[in-house]
């Protein structure tokens, strides 16, 4: 199985050293992001299997933790409670806030020991991946609690402050609620971003046409539009041409 790690790490030597270090590990797929945008950028389409996260992301900001704050949020998010967390430092001891609260694997220091880095890593991808098992979601309307099981859900669009969820034999419409928090409660690994307007269940999906940009799902005679800023991602998760 191809697990995905995601450097996100401010300077770009730093980086290309540790992307070059990863890139030697069997089965290993590397996303960077130089900031906690394009960290959640990388998290809207990709499940991430191991962080790799440098505590000091603006040097230009006194006392600057925002590495230590982003992995924080991640905790928060049921699918990424547990997933290994490796941070990168030039700190003398960074041990006291991200073992004991942030349950952080190891660290590695800068300059980068390639052996010890290299091990690092492998140990941490030895973490057993999480399957979702199939649940139900519950959305709220007009007092009315809807039960939605996530086997059955198709789509998800939000569009003129309303949010459509498409399931295998129906369509329920409710007050707008961002996809952002409307995804932190689906399986990352099967419900993916395709633009800024829609989630969809790669289940589902019947063929998808990059040079159009557009996915067409089983059983729907409607396409979804993949968005231009998501054409690369879809290209290299469905590796169409």
């Amino acid at each position: 199985m191809i697990k995905n790690v995601l450097i996100i790490e401010d300077k770009e030597p730093h980086m290309k050293a540790l992307h070059r270090i990863l890139e030697e590990i069997p089965n290993v797929k590397v996303f960077e992001a130089h900031n906690i945008a394009e960290a959640y950028c990388v998290l809207s389409f990709s499940q991430i299997h191991l962080f790799m996260v440098d505590i000091i992301l603006d040097t230009d900001e006194v006392d600057d933790v925002s590495g230590l704050n982003f992995v924080r949020e991640l905790r928060n998010n049921k699918n990424y409670k547990f997933t290994p967390v490796i941070f990168v430092t030039s700190l003398e001891d960074p041990k006291l806030l991200s073992y004991s609260e942030l349950h952080c694997y190891g660290y590695v220091e800068k300059p980068f020991d390639k052996k010890m880095v290299h091990q690092l890593v492998c140990e941490a991808l030895e973490f057993p991946v999480k399957v979702e098992e199939d649940k139900n979601l519950y959305f709220r309307k007009d007092g009315i609690i809807y039960s939605v099981n996530s086997k059955e859900l198709v789509y998800i669009e939000v569009q003129n402050r309303e949010l459509t969820i498409y399931t295998v034999n129906d369509k329920l419409v409710l007050p707008y609620k961002t996809l952002s928090k409307v995804t932190r409660e689906l399986d990352g690994t099967i419900f993916i971003r395709c633009s800024k307007y829609v989630v969809f269940n790669k289940n589902y999906v019947e063929y998808v046409d990059i040079s159009n940009r557009y996915i067409q799902l089983k059983g729907r005679k409607d396409s979804i539009e993949i968005g231009r800023a998501y054409t690369k991602e879809m290209r290299e998760l469905f590796g169409n041409d």
